[in-house]
């Protein structure tokens, strides 16, 4: 499950709960261009790809288990 943190200046961290069925995954290193609301296979399940926010970098990107 993705981890839901929040990080201040002293670097101390808050923790705010998981998030089940969602996970991270990286853009890089991929044969392919992933862009949001693509679709990732993994064996039978299928996750939609979603950018992280208003981030653009290739590990800011989060996969959600299709029902």
């Amino acid at each position: 499950p993705a981890t839901l943190i929040l990080q201040n200046d002293t670097s101390e961290f808050d923790l705010f709960g998981e998030l089940d069925s969602v996970f991270w995954v990286s853009a890089a290193d991929v044969t392919t261009v992933l862009t949001s609301e693509d679709i990732v296979t993994v064996g039978t399940q299928r996750y939609r790809v979603f950018k992280n926010g208003n981030q653009a970098f290739n590990w800011t990107y989060m996969a959600i288990k299709e029902a």
